[in-house]
C-alpha cells in the first residue's frame, strides 16, 4: 500500500497538475488550463493492473477457485466479527461463488473499467465489494483507498461537472438562494 502511495505522489509531482489545478494556483487567479491526461491514464493502468494481478495469482493458487482461501480467511486472525459470522453461517457453494465472483471482476472488471458503458457498473461492483472486504477483513486502508481510486479515477470529467452542478442545485434551494425553485 504504502508503494503504491509513493507511485500516486510521484505521477502526481511529474505531472505539472500543481501548475494549474492547486489551490496556490487558484490563489493566484491563475486561468485554468488544459493538463496533459497522461498521468491520469498511467494511475487508471496502475490500479487496473493491481486489480488483474491480484485475479491471477488468485487463479493460480489451488485453494481460490474453490473458496477454500476465502472461508480460511474469514475464520482466521484477519477476521472481523462480522467475517466470522459470515464464516460460521456460509454454506460450501455460497464460498465457491464469491470466490469466482471475485476471481472474475479481478480478472474482467479493471479492463471493463475503460469501457464508458460498463464503468458505472464496474465501479458500483468494486464499491460494493471492496466495503464488503472492509466488514469482514482487518485490512486497513486498503479497502477505503481503492473506493476512493474507483469514484476518483474513473469516471470521466463531465461526470463531476455534472455531480458538483446538482449538488450546489440541491444546496441553493435548501438554502432559499435567490432563483432556486
Amino acid at each position: 500500500l504504502h508503494s503504491l502511495i509513493l507511485v500516486v505522489l510521484a505521477l502526481l509531482a511529474l505531472s505539472g497538475a500543481g501548475d494549474d489545478l492547486s489551490l496556490d494556483a487558484r490563489r493566484r487567479g491563475a486561468p485554468a488550463e488544459t493538463v496533459s491526461v497522461t498521468p491520469l491514464r498511467v494511475l487508471q493502468l496502475h490500479f487496473a493492473q493491481m486489480y488483474f494481478f491480484a485475479g491471477v495469482v488468485k487463479i493460480l493458487s489451488p485453494g481460490w477457485a474453490t473458496g477454500d482461501v476465502l472461508a480460511a480467511s474469514l475464520s482466521s486472525r484477519w477476521a472481523t466479527d462480522t467475517g466470522l459470522w459470515v464464516a460460521g453461517h456460509m454454506p460450501a457453494v455460497g464460498w465457491r461463488a464469491l470466490a469466482l465472483a471475485t476471481i472474475v471482476y479481478e480478472l474482467v472488471g479493471p479492463w471493463l473499467l475503460f469501457v464508458r458503458w460498463a464503468r458505472p457498473w464496474v465501479i458500483a461492483v468494486g464499491l460494493t465489494f471492496h466495503l464488503g472486504v472492509q466488514l469482514t477483513l482487518g485490512v486497513g486502508w486498503l479497502g477505503p483507498h481503492f473506493m476512493l481510486a474507483l469514484v476518483a479515477l474513473y469516471p470521466e470529467p463531465e461526470t463531476w461537472r455534472a455531480l458538483v452542478n446538482r449538488a450546489a442545485s440541491l444546496r441553493s434551494r435548501r438554502s432559499g438562494a435567490p432563483g432556486s425553485a
